[in-house]
């Protein structure tokens, strides 16, 4: 094909809203140290009205409503200890309909791994301040959060530096993986609208040999170690009604694995495909 042919048919892939190119900042550059997931059982309101509300809060970064254990699930991204101490005492409290609260500390990421997403809420909150950012990071990474397309010589001359400047940063950003350029495809538009939601309960002393086994499986999107009621959180998505069974039954073969429960997404209320934990080969 030529070139201008792959560029027309980006283009019109964009405008259609299958794809779409973005700027991928990592926890870091946002200043969280803390992530956590959250589970929720709701109460004399809509699971959907709850995570409607739930979503409006920044700290949230992914929030779906399920059919499973928890009627809604959330991913949150606190600064610190402090933060979590407000999230707990005054922001979950101002939503009405939730009966209980479930929270699972996570401990490492080992997998992240979403090209496919759900085109949803995309406001990313702007990076903090941070020892490993300057201001000059910061307003850059905010123009490409934008605009993930802008040019360096566009991004030169709204901020009065040189367009050297800007790529020398750009790749200090990139080495040091706070940040990625990646393509997204549109889960509603391809057919993979549902995600599954996998918690796993391990021996501990099989936790991490459990976890790094689970990374290699089909549909295994996120793997997620825990510190909590579960020990493994795996996150994936669903291509139809029988495709994560051959990877469930490898998961209850795996040695050291006591106890699986499995959910599955009915609706994407909340997916910030602007912040992720960059890690090596995976996004």
């Amino acid at each position: 094909m030529t070139a201008s042919a792959v560029a027309q048919r980006i283009r019109r892939l964009e405008a259609d809203s299958v794809i779409r190119l973005v700027l991928v900042s990592d926890f870091d550059v946002i200043g969280c140290d803390l992530l956590f997931t959250l589970g929720l059982h709701v109460q004399g309101r809509s699971a959907d009205a709850v995570a409607e509300d739930m979503a409006k809060l920044p700290q949230i970064f992914s929030c779906n409503t399920m059919h499973g254990r928890y009627n809604v699930e959330a991913l949150v991204a606190l600064k610190d200890v402090e933060e979590l101490r407000s999230f707990v005492e005054v922001d979950l409290p101002s939503i009405k309909g939730v009966s209980e609260v479930h929270f699972d500390v996570v401990v490492e990421m080992l997998k992240y791994e979403f090209t496919v997403v759900p085109f949803v809420s995309e406001s990313a909150p702007a990076p903090i301040a941070s020892p490993i950012l300057d201001e000059l990071d910061r307003q850059i990474i905010e123009r490409l959060s934008i605009d993930a397309r802008k040019s360096n010589r566009a991004i030169a001359s709204e901020l009065d530096i040189t367009e050297g400047t800007v790529r020398s940063r750009l790749k200090r950003l990139r080495d040091a993986e706070l940040i990625r350029f990646t393509a997204l495809a549109n889960a509603q538009k391809i057919g993979m609208s549902n995600s599954f939601f996998i918690r796993i309960q391990v021996d501990i002393d099989r936790i991490r040999e459990v976890a790094d086994k689970i990374t290699t499986l089909p549909g295994a999107a996120c793997v997620i170690v825990l510190a909590g009621a579960h020990n493994i959180l795996v996150i994936g998505e669903l291509h139809g009604p029988d495709q994560p069974n051959s990877s469930l039954d490898a998961m209850y073969a795996m040695p050291g694995v006591r106890s699986i429960e499995t959910s599955s997404t009915v609706r994407a209320v909340k997916y910030n495909s602007q912040i992720a934990k960059i890690l090596p080969h995976h996004i």
